[in-house]
């Protein structure tokens, strides 16, 4: 194949990671253009602050949507392409798998709590703060973090690098993003690289997102619920307060600093058994698998070897 050839084929992996890329920073741009837009009006800069907490939510939504559709507008220029080959239209499996990713986010942290409790630490409740909007921000931007960082682009890598260097570099994208948050630390890149790891290896096998995007969303509502930080971020809804055991030495390194839980050691256990878990968590959802199994054989590809176009479905 030609250069000349190679950059008009929408299906090659760099003209598809150039596209999704440039519309992506597009789509960040108009949405904080549009923000400071309209707030700007009367306030200045002040758009992401909690001035009009549902226009943040709002503006946040569109953002994600924009993405989706990016996504599933790039499944639709591949020869053969098909929404449903991008694992992000929920099927009839999508309840399932939601469930299995809220226990998966429940397993995570309740030895992370246990052990809290043990080193002296005490959960102590500071009142009920649940904002339906906050909720709905925490929920889609998790959501959209797994369609942007693991459906298309993880796709894109794992059809041109195979499985692993796919998971890889999209967790190192992944921890790289949140590198900027407040009081972030080693420990806490180490922990989102590994959780990254976790979600991109469940997506490459079981084909939709679901899995991964329950236990984030489940994660990040259950750490602002009952420890307070998400990410070095005040979530905007909380309800009981880990105070920590100031005597114990142990426990500003075990169960993280201002960063939240998940800057600690004991994060980095709980995640790391559960990659040494990853295939009783993984479920494979056979209308992904069969939508990308037509699209490896559609538009007439001879070149496309149909034990990679299947390997998905292998797993037990």
């Amino acid at each position: 194949m030609s250069v000349l050839t190679q950059l008009r084929d929408p299906s090659h992996w760099v003209n598809r990671s150039t596209y999704l890329l440039l519309l992506t920073l597009l789509a960040a741009l108009g949405t904080i253009a549009i923000g400071h837009g309209i707030v700007g009006i009367g306030y200045g800069s002040l758009w992401l602050t909690p001035l009009w907490p549902w226009m943040r939510t709002l503006l946040l939504i569109c953002f994600w949507a924009v993405i989706s559709l990016i996504m599933l507008s790039d499944e639709h220029r591949q020869p053969g392409g098909t929404t449903m080959a991008t694992g992000i239209v929920p099927t009839r499996q999508t309840p399932r798998m939601i469930v299995r990713g809220a226990l998966w986010a429940v397993a995570l942290l309740t030895p992370v709590a246990v052990t809290g409790m043990l080193l002296g630490g005490e959960f102590t409740a500071v009142g009920l703060r649940f904002s339906p909007v906050a909720a709905l921000t925490i929920v889609m931007s998790s959501i959209g973090e797994e369609v942007l960082f693991r459906s298309t682009v993880l796709r894109v890598l794992k059809q041109r690098f195979g499985s692993v260097s796919a998971v890889l570099v999209t967790s190192m994208l992944f921890s790289f993003a949140h590198t900027g948050n407040p009081s972030a630390s080693m420990i806490s890149s180490v922990n989102t690289f590994l959780i990254a790891v976790a979600f991109g290896t469940v997506i490459a096998l079981g084909g939709s997102i679901w899995v991964a995007a329950a236990c984030h969303a489940a994660w990040n509502v259950l750490v602002a619920l009952f420890f307070g930080a998400v990410s070095g971020q005040d979530a905007g809804v909380g309800w009981i307060r880990y105070i920590p055991n100031d005597s114990s030495k142990l426990s500003p390194l075990l169960m993280g600093d201002a960063y939240g839980v998940e800057s600690g050691l004991l994060c980095t256990a709980v995640i790391t058994i559960s990659l040494l878990m990853i295939r009783h968590i993984v479920v494979v959802d056979p209308f992904v698998v069969a939508a990308r199994y037509r699209v490896g054989f559609g538009g007439g590809r001879s070149d496309v070897n149909p034990i990679t176009a299947m390997e998905s479905s292998n797993v037990a």
